[in-house]
């Protein structure tokens, strides 16, 4: 009998709990405990919160959150989750961080 592998509609209808890490998890606490030994540009994103968190978010994750980390350069700006990766500023950001650093 050949193997049977899950298809996409398949995948799609498990739960996504192999995706999550717990905030206070020891993935985390170690990221967190780390020292950032090269230029990193982090970009912000600060637009379009959910009314279910209590703090400022993305509409997916808390500003704290993405500003947690000790180290990187941040550049907060005024999309959601989703709208940052396709945000013309937001890809200016990203050439200009390269392109100086590889000069």
């Amino acid at each position: 009998m050949a193997a049977s592998y899950p298809t996409h509609a398949a995948q799609a209808t498990r739960p996504a709990a192999n995706l999550t890490m717990p905030p206070h998890g020891v993935t985390i606490r170690g990221v967190l405990a780390s020292r950032i030994g090269v230029p990193v540009r982090s970009v912000v994103s600060a637009s379009g919160g959910s009314p279910l968190m209590h703090e400022a978010n993305d509409g997916v994750v808390t500003v704290a959150s993405q500003t947690r980390l000790e180290g990187p350069e941040y550049h907060t700006v005024d999309y959601n989750h989703f709208e940052v990766l396709l945000a013309d500023p937001v890809i200016d950001l990203a050439q200009e961080f390269l392109f100086e650093a590889a000069a």
